[in-house]
C-alpha cells in the first residue's frame, strides 16, 4: 500500500457475514480501536433510513449490492461519516466480495454555521406572527409562511403561482388605485415601509393591514421579486378608535366643567343680585302701597269730571304695575318652594287658562286642546307649575295680536310628561332666541323680563326641563317636561 492510502481512512472489508475487516489503514485503525479483527457491524452505525445517500436495495441486505454505496457514521470527539462501496464478486476472493470504506470528508465548519443560520431564520420566517408572502415579478405567490395562512385563511398549496392581486385585494381597493399607488412607491424608493390598506381573507373578512415590501434578487443579482409582510393593524385601530373616544369625552367633560363654572359664577352674580332687588323690592314696596292707598283715596274724594281724576287714575295704574314688577322679583329670588303633591296637569292646564279667556275672545285666538287621557300624575307644587302655564300662556296669547290658534298639548314619555304651549304668533327673531330665558329681558314696552326666567327656575327645581321652537312669521312653541318620579323631583 503506498504512503497516501496508509495515512487515509480507507479500509479493505470482506463484505460477507458480519463484514470482517481484513486491512485497514493507519488512520482507520486509530479510528475503529485495534481493527483489523473486529467485525465491521459492532463498530459502524448505519446512516438512518431516508438518508439521501441510502437507497431502498441497499437496505434488503446487511450490505449494499456490487456498484452501491451505503453510509456509515462512527461517533468518537465529532461525527465521522463512512461510504461502503461493494465490488463485484471475484474469483480470487472465493466468490466472497469484497467492499472497500472510505470516509466522506466533512463539511468545513464555515458551511454547517452558515447552513444553521439558514435553518433558523427560515423557521423564524415561517413561524412568524406576521403574514410573509414572496412574489416572482409577475406577482405570483411564490412564498406563503404560517402567519399568512392563519392571517387569511389559505394554505400554502392552495395559493402557490395564483395571481396574489386577485386573492388578497378586495375589489373596493383595487378600484381606488391602490396597487397603483404601491407600484408608484416602489418605483420612486425601491420599497415601501408603513403602508395601510385594507386585505381580504378567505372568508371575505376584511383586513386592515400595514405593508412592508422589499425587492428580491437572484444570485445573479437580477431581479427576481418581491417579498410582503403584511401586519394586522386591527387592534391598533380599535385601541387607537378607543383613545380618540376618550380624547372627545375628556374634551366634552372639559367643556362640561367649563359650563359648570360659568354657571357657577353666573348663580352667584345673581344670587347678590337677587338678595339686592330682593331688599330694593321690599324698600319699593312700602311706599308703592301708601301712595296706591293715597291715590285711591282721592279718587273717591275727587268727581270724575275733574281733570285731577284722570292723574289720579294714571298714578294708581302705574303703581299697580310696579307692585306687580317688584312682586315678580321677589317671586324670582324666593327660595324653591319643597312641598309637592301629585298632581293632574291637565286639570291644572284647564284651571290656568280659564283667566285668559277673556283676552282670548277679544283677540280672537282659537284654543285647541290635545290632552292625553289618563295622564300620570306628577309630584310637583301645584302653584309653582301654574305659574309657569300662566307666564307661558299669556307670552302665546299676547303674540298673536291679529288672532291665530293657541295649541295645548300633553302625552306621557317613559319617564316623563310633556307638556306643549303653541301658538302661530309672529314667531322669536333669532337674534334674540339666547336670551329669552335671561332675566329682566324682554321686548314688551311694559315687561318686566322675569317671566320666563321664572318658569325656566321653576321647571329646573323640579329637575324638568324647558326647551322652544320658533319660526319667524310662524309662532313659536315651548316644550316643558317634567319627571314621573318623586325622586327625580326632589
Amino acid at each position: 500500500m503506498t504512503e497516501i492510502a496508509r495515512r487515509a481512512a480507507v479500509g479493505i472489508v470482506l463484505a460477507e457475514g458480519p463484514g470482517d475487516l481484513i486491512w485497514a489503514s493507519d488512520e482507520l485503525r486509530e479510528v475503529l480501536k485495534g481493527a483489523p479483527g473486529g467485525t465491521l457491524a459492532s463498530i459502524l452505525v448505519p446512516e438512518p433510513k431516508g438518508s439521501p445517500s441510502t437507497t431502498a436495495s441497499s437496505l434488503d441486505s446487511p450490505w449494499p449490492p456490487p456498484g452501491e454505496e451505503r453510509t456509515f457514521r462512527i461517533y468518537g470527539e465529532r461525527p465521522r461519516t463512512f461510504i461502503l462501496v461493494t465490488l463485484p464478486r471475484h474469483e480470487r476472493t472465493g466468490g466472497s466480495p469484497i467492499a472497500i470504506l472510505v470516509e466522506r470528508p466533512a463539511a468545513p465548519a464555515d458551511d454547517v454555521q452558515g447552513r444553521e443560520r439558514e435553518i433558523y431564520f427560515e423557521r423564524a420566517v415561517m413561524d412568524a406572527a406576521d403574514a410573509f408572502v414572496s412574489l416572482d415579478n409577475e406577482g405570483h405567490i411564490r412564498g406563503w409562511n404560517d402567519g399568512a395562512r392563519r392571517m387569511f385563511g389559505y394554505t400554502a398549496e392552495e395559493v402557490y403561482g395564483r395571481a396574489y392581486d386577485e386573492i388578497l385585494v378586495p375589489d373596493p381597493e383595487r378600484r381606488s388605485g391602490d396597487l397603483e399607488r404601491i407600484n408608484g412607491l416602489m418605483l420612486r424608493n425601491g420599497f415601501v415601509r408603513g403602508y395601510e390598506t385594507l386585505r381580504v381573507g378567505r372568508d371575505g373578512r376584511m383586513i386592515p393591514v400595514e405593508l412592508t415590501i422589499t425587492r428580491l434578487f437572484d444570485e445573479t443579482g437580477r431581479l427576481a421579486g418581491r417579498s410582503v409582510v403584511y401586519r394586522d393593524i386591527s387592534e391598533r385601530l380599535r385601541l387607537e378608535a378607543a383613545l380618540r373616544r376618550t380624547v372627545e369625552e375628556l374634551k366634552e367633560a372639559n367643556q362640561n366643567i367649563r359650563r359648570d363654572q360659568q354657571r357657577l359664577l353666573a348663580l352667584e352674580k345673581l344670587s347678590a343680585i337677587g338678595e339686592m332687588s330682593a331688599r330694593v323690592a321690599h324698600e319699593i314696596r312700602t311706599p308703592l302701597v301708601t301712595i296706591g292707598g293715597f291715590a285711591n283715596t282721592l279718587l273717591r274724594e275727587i268727581p270724575e269730571d275733574a281733570p285731577a281724576h284722570r292723574y289720579l287714575e294714571i298714578i294708581r295704574e302705574e303703581v299697580r304695575r310696579l307692585e306687580a314688577i317688584v312682586s315678580e322679583i321677589l317671586e324670582y329670588v324666593r327660595p324653591a318652594r319643597t312641598d309637592l303633591d301629585l298632581c293632574d296637569m291637565n286639570e291644572i292646564l284647564h284651571s290656568t287658562l280659564r283667566s285668559f279667556v277673556e283676552e282670548t275672545t277679544r283677540r280672537g285666538v282659537e284654543v285647541n286642546w290635545r290632552l292625553q287621557e289618563g295622564l300620570p300624575a306628577i309630584p310637583a307644587n301645584r302653584y309653582q307649575i301654574q305659574q309657569v302655564f300662566s307666564n307661558l300662556m299669556q307670552n302665546a296669547v299676547q303674540a298673536m295680536q291679529d288672532g291665530g290658534v293657541l295649541t295645548v298639548t300633553t302625552e306621557a314619555g317613559v319617564n316623563h310628561v310633556r307638556i306643549s304651549i303653541a301658538d302661530t304668533g309672529a314667531g322669536i327673531p333669532e337674534y334674540n332666541r339666547r336670551q329669552i330665558f335671561k332675566p329682566f329681558f324682554t321686548t314688551k314696552a311694559s315687561g318686566s323680563g322675569l317671566g320666563l326666567a321664572i318658569a325656566s327656575q321653576i321647571v329646573a327645581q323640579h329637575n324638568g326641563t324647558m326647551s322652544f321652537e320658533s319660526a319667524e312669521g310662524r309662532g313659536t312653541t315651548f316644550d316643558v317636561r317634567l319627571p314621573l318620579s318623586r325622586e327625580a323631583a326632589a
